[in-house]
């Protein structure tokens, strides 16, 4: 289920790419999760979900920064960049996060960490920095939008951990996708009043139900039941893979790198890995007596 998961995750920013070749980036956030809040509502009405819940002041901020500013701060990246390079700079989702985590609690973090963060921060500046993406109308641009994203979904993860454990993640999960299409609407409005009604073909709105269903609803129960089954951190070692995914998705989609972005991918996921390596303590000695 983990695998599947991650495999559906990494496919998203090239099937993003596709679908707003028909869609509005703003337009293409707010039918994706309109159509995943509706999937999802009936199975989260059943474990005590009710629409009160959408305008919780926990609701709202996750809403705001897992759905709205991460989403749309994506989609308009992804109108300037390549998928290849948004998925080498979203590699540093888990390092932006330890080091936010690190400054609100602060914590010390250790050698290793300081040394994965180094790594992972310059190899981001050089996915983002090199700029050869031919086929991409403003890599720099695109790339500073998607490093954006990277900052809200880190301040989103430290405030899901801060949802009390007795809530059911299901009802947490449909509340924030209704926060966060009610602050995606009046952007979408906008966009549609700006440059008029979408007109798709059958891949467009193929894609937008992929979206829908298989990256925004069928991922979430998949990893709910993986990580059920699995030790945490082996769950931690998969979502690390969704980059590689996405970059080999992306490759194949046609995308290409140069020898500086993929230098600077190597050492961002190197980066994290040597950030989320703790060294295993070692046995007490056993006493033959």
């Amino acid at each position: 289920m983990l695998s599947i998961t991650v495999l559906i995750w990494g496919s998203t920013l090239v099937i993003t790419q596709a679908a707003m070749r028909h869609f509005g980036p703003v337009q293409l956030v707010l039918l994706r999760f309109g159509i995943a809040f509706v999937l999802l509502l009936p199975l989260a009405w059943r474990r005590g979900f009710r629409l009160r819940q959408i305008l919780r002041p926990d609701s709202l901020l996750l809403g705001l920064t897992g759905l709205a500013l991460f989403y749309m701060l994506q989609n308009l990246g992804l109108a300037y960049t390549s998928a290849a390079s948004a998925s080498l700079i979203l590699a540093g989702v888990p390092i932006a996060t330890a080091l936010l985590e690190a400054s609100v609690q602060r914590q010390r973090l250790r050698r290793t960490q300081w040394l994965g963060i180094s790594l992972a921060v310059l190899g981001t500046a050089l996915v983002g920095g090199a700029d050869t993406a031919t086929t991409a109308p403003n890599p720099l641009l695109g790339n500073l939008l998607i490093l954006g994203c990277v900052a809200a979904w880190a301040v989103y993860t430290l405030l899901l951990k801060q949802v009390p454990a007795g809530r059911d993640i299901l009802c947490v999960t449909v509340s924030s996708f209704g926060a966060g299409i009610l602050m995606v609407l009046p952007f979408a409005v906008w966009e549609t009043a700006s440059a008029g009604l979408p007109q798709p073909d059958l891949l467009a709105v193929g894609a937008v139900l992929y979206l829908s269903v298989a990256a925004s609803g069928l991922t979430m129960w998949f990893w709910n039941m993986g990580v059920q089954v699995l030790e945490a951190s082996t769950a931690t070692t998969f979502v690390n893979l969704v980059p590689v995914m996405g970059l080999g998705i992306a490759l194949l989609a046609g995308d290409s790198v140069s020898l500086w972005q993929a230098l600077g991918g190597l050492l961002a996921l190197t980066g994290v890995w040597v950030s989320a390596h703790r060294p295993r303590k070692r046995e007490p000695a056993l006493e033959i007596r």
